[in-house]
Formats: C-alpha cells, sequence, structure tokens
C-alpha cells in the first residue's frame, strides 16, 4: 500500500503498443541561461516560440517531453558541466546551456499521484503539479488527483504501476501516465 507521499517526476516505463522504452534522448538548446525555476530530472518541459526549452507548468501546455539531464560550460572554470539538473539562473560561458530530453510523444511515464484514484478514474486526463526539486535535483512533479477531467489536460491516466505494495485506491498510488498535449498533437506551432 502506497501510504508515503515521496515524489520523483515522471520516469519513462515503456511506449505506446507496449515495446520497450529505449530511453532515447534529444538535446534541446535552453538558452544562454537558465530561467528562474529549478528544472530537474522528471520534469515536464515544453519549447518556447524561439525554440528554447522551459518548465511546462501551466494545465494548457504542450509539452516537448520529459527533462532527463543538462550541459553547459561553467561560467568560472570553462569546463563542461553535466547534471541531472538545471539550477535556477545557470549560465553557460559559451551562452549555450542543453537539454536532454525524452521527447517519445508516444512515452509512458510512472508518477505518483498527490491523492487517491481509483479505478473508475482510469482513462481520464489529469493536469499535474510542478513542485521544485529535492535535493538531489530530482522532479518533485505529481499527478494531481483533483483535476481528473473529460477534457484536455496534460496526462492520462493508463493503469497503475505493477509493483509490490501499489495499488489504486492508495493514499499516493504510482500510476502509468500518456501524452494528451504533447507539442507533436499541437494544431498550431506551439
Amino acid at each position: 500500500m502506497t501510504t508515503t507521499k515521496s515524489p520523483f517526476g515522471f520516469q519513462p516505463v515503456r511506449i505506446r503498443g507496449n515495446g520497450p522504452n529505449t530511453n532515447g534522448l534529444e538535446t534541446y538548446r535552453v538558452g544562454a541561461s537558465a530561467g528562474a525555476t529549478d528544472i530537474g530530472d522528471g520534469d515536464p518541459v515544453k519549447m518556447t516560440p524561439g525554440g528554447q526549452i522551459q518548465l511546462a507548468s501551466a494545465t494548457t501546455d504542450f509539452v516537448i517531453g520529459v527533462a532527463k539531464g543538462f550541459k553547459w560550460v561553467d561560467p568560472v572554470t570553462k569546463r563542461p558541466t553535466w547534471n541531472n539538473y538545471l539550477p535556477a539562473g545557470t549560465s553557460s560561458a559559451d551562452s549555450n546551456i542543453y537539454a536532454y530530453v525524452d521527447d517519445n510523444s508516444n512515452g509512458r511515464f510512472i508518477i505518483q499521484a498527490d491523492a487517491t484514484v481509483s479505478a473508475g478514474d482510469l482513462g481520464l486526463n489529469y493536469s499535474v503539479s510542478v513542485n521544485g526539486v529535492n535535493v538531489g535535483g530530482r522532479s518533485q512533479c505529481v499527478l494531481k488527483a483533483s483535476t481528473r477531467t473529460t477534457a484536455t489536460a496534460l496526462v492520462r491516466l493508463l493503469g497503475v504501476y505493477e509493483t509490490p505494495d501499489n495499488a489504486l485506491g492508495d493514499a499516493f498510488p504510482i500510476v502509468e501516465v500518456g501524452w494528451v498535449q504533447h507539442r507533436n498533437a499541437a494544431v498550431s506551432a506551439f
């Protein structure tokens, strides 16, 4: 029984059609400096009209995928730096910060819900709550159970993650979701 809230963001588990998720990552440019918010390993990210990557948080955002790491040139040491999260305000000596993103629109992910969801909620759409990162840089993003809807939202609840002591109806179940609002499904450019 999942009774402890321990968020970990979006973690890839497979792709649509039950194929294995090879965790292939695409490289996207963040820009010369990071924004005002940390982006953690497992956070949903979006692409701006200028083609840069930012944290996706609004329920109307179309995501490009899930952040899995970052690279920049440290302004002091002038050495390449790789990290699983991007601290707010980070800048790069070469004006290029890059994000490694799991951008498969058919990706399936596990995420912890912030409250109980039941078997009757399968197939409904949900928003997420982006809550910063933990000490190790892991996303604290959770599925917002109170946002269940038949209208458009960020993700669709597909099932429960099959692991011991985890079930629908638990206080904070770990569930499997797929994208509803992925950039590849958007009619407009952004």
